[in-house]
């Protein structure tokens, strides 16, 4: 076989694969200020054994140095999976009175004062009541899909495995990522204050045709999307009740204009986090309870 035979056929194989979508994507978050790395193995806290994600990423650039020890830091993560069609368009079905809600974050907020049965202080600020229910409600005010419309369907439109696989993926490590942190409730690392809100968003980038399918009054409207947002649910080994989480589902051509709204999510919920002493009293470390730590971020890959 002559080597351009050979070129032609590894240029066929990569173009019917995700892996140019995937460092274009890996590019745009770096360009960002994103530290990403490619093929992310994680370990599944079902079955067990080394999985991979197409990207994970962190925003080291959220976390005040000359603070990071007295003060509470909002630290972003990101999980995605790139998918690509040339054959199907992605059509998903919102809830035309389904918003987006505070319930939707659960299994992407990891809330360490929950993890620890931590309870809830009171101080001349009165009762946190905003915090009863953990971080998902204070959190859901700055975020981004606040007005969005939550889809619970969607479906491509040959066959749904695709998008199911994506979906399924992203549950499944993130669920890895939280086991991970729990697995480290003992370690105690010396003058830390407060504990961290680590959040992760959850990311589809689908390269083809994307549309919304609204259904009103038995009548069925078909709209072009490049942004849309699919409500998942998910039970964990080991975990009684349905945990809910929220994923993105973006367009390649809308992605750079997404990061831009993840840095006002991440603009908003440092500004509301400062010297906000309800908050502070909820995630200071207990004494008596040694904290669980930070994320250790992995190293950024050429």
């Amino acid at each position: 076989m002559s080597n351009s035979s050979s070129k032609k056929k590894i240029l066929d194989y990569i173009e019917r694969t995700g892996y140019p979508l995937e460092i274009e994507i890996s590019s745009l978050l770096e360009d960002s200020k994103w530290a990403v790395t490619g093929n992310y193995p994680y370990v599944d806290p079902v079955k067990g054994g080394l999985r991979e994600i197409d990207v994970y990423a962190t925003f080291p650039s959220a976390l005040r140095q000359d603070e990071f020890l007295t003060k509470p830091h909002f630290l972003p993560m990101m999980l995605v999976e790139c998918k690509k069609s040339a054959t199907d368009s992605l059509i998903l079905f919102p809830r035309p009175n389904r918003l987006f809600s505070w319930e939707d974050l659960e299994g992407q907020v990891f809330d360490y004062p929950k993890m620890l049965n931590k309870k809830l202080p009171e101080s001349s600020y009165g009762p946190p009541d905003f915090l009863a229910l953990g971080l998902s409600r204070f959190l859901v005010k700055s975020l981004h899909q606040t007005k969005m419309k939550a889809c619970n369907t969607y479906n491509l439109t040959s066959e749904k495995r695709l998008i199911f696989e994506a979906v399924a993926t992203l549950l499944n490590a993130q669920s890895g990522l939280m086991e991970s942190e729990r697995s480290k409730a003992q370690q105690f690392l010396p003058g830390t204050l407060f504990h961290s809100i680590l959040f992760t968003y959850l990311v589809i980038v689908f390269d083809g045709p994307m549309f919304e399918a609204n259904v009103r009054g038995g009548k069925t409207e078909v709209e072009d999307t490049h942004h849309s947002l699919i409500r998942a649910a998910w039970n964990p080994k080991g975990v009684a009740n349905l945990i809910y989480y929220s994923i993105d589902v973006v367009h390649p051509d809308f992605f750079t204009k997404y990061l831009e709204l993840l840095q006002q999510d991440i603009s908003l919920i440092s500004k509301s986090m400062k010297d906000n002493k309800q908050l502070e009293g909820y995630l200071s470390v207990d004494k008596g309870n040694p904290t669980l730590g930070s994320v250790n971020y992995p190293p950024k890959q050429a």
